[in-house]
C-alpha cells in the first residue's frame, strides 16, 4: 500500500500558482533564463523577453493566489488564536497552581500542628490521671499494709494473751 504525503504549506502555495516568480513546482527546480547580456541592464534577448512574459504570472494568476492564501489564513488564525487563548488559559492556571499548593501545604502544616497540640494535650491529661490513679492506688495500698500491719499487730497480741493465760493456768494447775 502507498501512502500518498500530505503536502506542507510551501509545497501547497507553489502549486496554487506555478508561473508565480521565485516559486516552482513541487519537484522542480526553478529554471532561470540564460543571458548573454548580463552587463547591460535593461537590454534583452528575444528569447529572455519570451521566458519573462511566460514566466510572469497574470493579474488572475496572482489574485487566485491572493484568494487562496486568504482562504489559508482564514483557517489558520481562528486555530492559532485558539492555541493561544488555551496556552494562555493554561500558564495562568499553572501559575496559580505553584501558590495554591503552596496555601495548601501551610494550611496542611497548620493542621499538623494544631493535631499535634491535641495529641500532646491528650497525653498530658492522660499523664496527669494516671499518676493522680497510680497516687491513689499508691495510698490505698499504703492503707491497707497499714491495715494489715494493725490487724497482725492485734492478733499478735491477742496471741501473746492467749499464751500468757495458757502458761498461767498450767502454772496453776
Amino acid at each position: 500500500m502507498e501512502q500518498e504525503e500530505r503536502p506542507n504549506l510551501a509545497s501547497r502555495i507553489r502549486n496554487i500558482s506555478p508561473r508565480i516568480p521565485g516559486m516552482p513546482r513541487q519537484g522542480q527546480e526553478e529554471e532561470l533564463p540564460e543571458t548573454d547580456n548580463a552587463d547591460k541592464p535593461g537590454e534583452t534577448t528575444e528569447a529572455e523577453g519570451q521566458t519573462g512574459k511566460e514566466e510572469r504570472p497574470g493579474i488572475a494568476d496572482k489574485v487566485r493566489f491572493w484568494e487562496e492564501q486568504d482562504r489559508i489564513n482564514q483557517e489558520l488564525i481562528p486555530r492559532v488564536l485558539k492555541q493561544h487563548e488555551l496556552f494562555t488559559a493554561h500558564i495562568e492556571t499553572h501559575e496559580s497552581a505553584a501558590t495554591l499548593m503552596a496555601a495548601m501545604e501551610a494550611q496542611l502544616a497548620e493542621q499538623y500542628r494544631q493535631d499535634a497540640a491535641e495529641l500532646e494535650a491528650k497525653f498530658t491529661s492522660a499523664l496527669a490521671d494516671n499518676q493522680q490513679q497510680a497516687a491513689e492506688a499508691k495510698r490505698s495500698a499504703r492503707a491497707a499494709v497499714n491495715s494489715a500491719k494493725w490487724q497482725s499487730l492485734g492478733l499478735s497480741s491477742v496471741s501473746i494473751a492467749a499464751a500468757i493465760v495458757a502458761i498461767v493456768l498450767a502454772l496453776v494447775m
